[in-house]
């Protein structure tokens, strides 16, 4: 007869998943990350199909500093696609060993996702 149940091991999905910060990190970034996707479809596919080449920089001293392709707008979707997979990844790595560095991992990729988000809309003002 066994006086102690065995310990059961809590899986990463299981806790830190249903935990609703990291819910609600993940949804944010992932409709930011729509956003940015439609923003492109919607404005700049148009004007990049006319012209060819769009600003895909502005840097106050020199004006536009960067060119590009139209599908090159892409890259910023992309970009926090990826950087919300690496955080959300060391996120669950350090989620047993170190939960308060598990959380800066999530609150980085938000705010990384408002940011890239924050650039998209203004390459698309200054493309109109």
């Amino acid at each position: 007869m066994r006086l102690f149940k065995r310990a059961q091991r809590i899986s990463f999905s299981r806790e830190a998943w249903g935990h609703p910060f990291f819910l609600w990190v993940v949804v944010v970034s992932l409709v930011l990350i729509i956003g940015m996707v439609v923003l492109a479809l919607w404005k700049i596919m148009p004007i990049g199909l006319q012209q060819g080449i769009i600003s895909l920089h502005y840097n106050v001293y020199f004006g536009v500093d960067l060119l590009g392709r139209w599908f090159r707008i892409f890259d910023l979707p992309v970009f926090g696609l990826i950087l919300l997979v690496a955080n959300m990844f060391f996120a669950r790595l350090l989620w047993s060993k170190e939960r308060l560095l598990s959380f800066f991992f999530a609150v980085t990729a938000l705010l990384l996702e408002i940011v890239l988000f924050a650039a998209m809309v203004l390459i698309t003002l200054l493309n109109l």
